[in-house]
């Protein structure tokens, strides 16, 4: 695929990308299924050297508190 619009620094025009769409579940669980499947097609298909980064902002109870340390974090800098 290619970016129409001017690509912002350290972005190329060009990515490439690739969808699954999952039917019939609203388990949690299926989204560490995609992921796994994701990873075993870019095994297969040769990619070495690959790192995985999952980010999260938390469950809806602990995001609060989250939320109130990163403010404090940028407020300290």
């Amino acid at each position: 695929m290619f970016r129409y619009d001017r690509p912002q620094a350290g972005r190329f025009r060009q990515f490439h990308q690739f969808g699954v769409e999952v039917f019939g579940t609203h388990s949690p669980a299926i989204d560490a299924e995609v992921i796994a499947m994701a990873m075993d097609i870019y095994k297969r298909i040769g990619l070495t050297d690959l790192e995985l980064h999952i980010n999260s902002v938390g469950c809806p109870e602990c995001r609060p508190l989250l939320r109130e340390k990163l403010q404090e974090h940028f407020r300290l800098i």
